[in-house]
């Protein structure tokens, strides 16, 4: 395991990030099988892990040291694109709930 100094940052691209998450949505809204609804799954969960490891690292670098001015940029940066995501994140709750596949995926993982 790297140690925190040595964590590589780098800023996400918000609209990026937002187009991927809603394709995956689509993804999950259109499939046909448990494997394909699975797969969707694990994406958006890799997504979104992406997305909030690299605002951890701001975070974290920011409070350590907040005259830094990188990391301030970067949490004003993040300050302004995560309540963007706020619809999105809402709209995978829904459809995961809606989801005919809602209960074969929260065996493996329990309440979704």
């Amino acid at each position: 395991m790297d140690k925190f100094n040595e964590l590589k940052y780098c800023r996400p691209d918000s609209e990026q990030a937002q187009a991927r998450l809603l394709a995956i949505i689509e993804k999950i809204t259109e499939a046909d099988s448990f494997e394909a609804a699975h797969d969707a799954f694990l994406e958006w969960h890799r997504c979104n892990s992406e997305l909030e490891t690299m605002y951890v690292i701001a975070y974290i670098r920011n409070t350590v040291n907040m005259k830094d001015e990188f990391y301030n940029g970067e949490i004003k940066f993040f300050n302004e694109a995560l309540p963007k995501l706020t619809p999105i994140m809402k709209k995978w709750g829904e459809v995961i709930i809606g989801s005919p596949f809602r209960p074969p995926l929260e065996a493996p993982y329990g309440l979704l």
